[in-house]
């Protein structure tokens, strides 16, 4: 790990992404014990989560995406369960930490803000072991992956494969088809202006 600089954030955006997480969970966990009739609130909980982390990382990363813009260093900012945030200074090009524990992420790139195969490979990780959204933001737009509804074997392949084929895209119009071809249950790829 290459951490340079590190900003612990605890305010009420991650607070209440803290509580949405309890609550999603507790709903996955009745929807898995036979409640189905919770699944329009539970899809209700995780699109309540999608738009408070997108608010946090709009609200908190802006500077640090400006600084990647600038530097070409990148930043790396995860939540946990008990809504701490923690936002670390990586290198030019690059971001690593242990994100055990978190429940959503984010890290910014210059320019354009499509993940690398790696970062996809993180987020394969990194979804299928509980965190809700995976992230990447730039001053030029922000790209996150997020669960949806139940994260299916489908939607595991889906997301390497998706890895493997954008090492193959030459061009930011070969990345976005082959976005556009991949398709996934229960997770959402969403690109938005920052």
């Amino acid at each position: 790990m290459s951490v340079k600089r590190e900003e612990l954030v605890k305010d009420s955006l991650t607070l209440n992404l803290s509580r949405l997480y309890a609550r999603v969970s507790e709903l996955e966990e009745r929807i898995e014990s036979g409640r189905e009739d919770l699944l329009e609130v539970y899809h209700e909980a995780l699109r309540e989560f999608r738009e408070t982390f997108r608010e946090f990382v709009r609200t908190r990363l802006r500077s640090f995406a400006e600084e990647t813009m600038e530097t070409g260093i990148e930043y790396l900012a995860f939540v946990t369960e008990d809504g701490n945030a923690l936002i670390l200074e990586g290198d030019e090009g690059r971001v690593t930490a242990p994100v055990k524990g978190a429940i959503a992420e984010v890290h910014t790139h210059p320019g354009v803000c499509l993940p690398s195969p790696q970062d996809l490979r993180t987020a394969w990780h990194l979804l299928s072991k509980g965190m809700l959204v995976f992230s990447v933001y730039s001053t030029e737009c922000y790209f996150s992956i997020s669960v949806s509804g139940p994260f299916t074997e489908d939607d595991y392949v889906n997301l390497l494969k998706l890895s493997n084929e954008v090492k193959k895209a030459r061009t930011v119009e070969e990345y976005l088809e082959v976005l556009k071809k991949t398709r996934f249950e229960g997770l959402q790829v969403e690109l938005l202006p920052p």
